[in-house]
C-alpha cells in the first residue's frame, strides 16, 4: 500500500539524506562548542588582564588615560616620563600617582561561567 511505498522511499533515498543533515549538525555543534571554549578562554584572559591593571595602574586626572608606573618617584605626566623620554600618547598633564584614582576593572569579575557540558544541555 502507499504506507509501504513511503517507507521504501524513505529507506532508499530519505534516510541518507536525513543523516547527511544530521552529520552536518554534528559539525556546526561541535563548531559551536569550540568557538564557546574560545570565547570564555579569551573571557578569562581579559579578566586577568583587567585586575592586572587594577593592581598596576592608575588614571590621569585629566583624560582618564590608563597609566602604568613601571619605577621611580609618584610623580607622573600622562604620555611621558615625567623627568622626560619614552613619550607615548597623552594629554601631557602632570600629577602625583598616590593621588591618582586606581583603575577599576571594566568587565565582569569573578562571575560564574556558563558550564561547558553539552550532552546535558542537550538532554543526552
Amino acid at each position: 500500500g502507499p504506507f509501504r511505498d513511503q517507507w521504501l522511499n524513505w529507506i532508499s533515498k530519505g534516510r541518507p539524506e536525513y543523516h547527511g543533515n544530521f552529520e552536518g549538525y554534528t559539525e556546526a555543534s561541535q563548531q559551536h562548542q569550540d568557538a564557546v571554549r574560545v570565547a570564555i578562554a579569551r573571557h578569562k584572559e581579559l579578566e586577568a588582564d583587567e585586575e592586572w591593571k587594577a593592581r598596576n595602574c592608575r588614571l590621569c586626572p585629566k583624560c582618564c588615560k590608563t597609566i602604568e608606573r613601571t619605577e621611580g618617584c609618584s610623580s607622573m605626566k600622562c604620555g611621558d616620563n615625567y623627568h622626560g623620554g619614552n613619550k607615548q600618547p597623552g594629554c601631557g598633564q602632570a600629577f602625583d600617582w598616590s593621588t591618582a584614582l586606581v583603575y577599576k576593572p571594566r568587565v565582569d569579575r569573578n562571575q560564574e561561567l556558563p558550564e561547558l557540558n553539552f550532552a546535558k544541555l542537550r538532554g543526552a
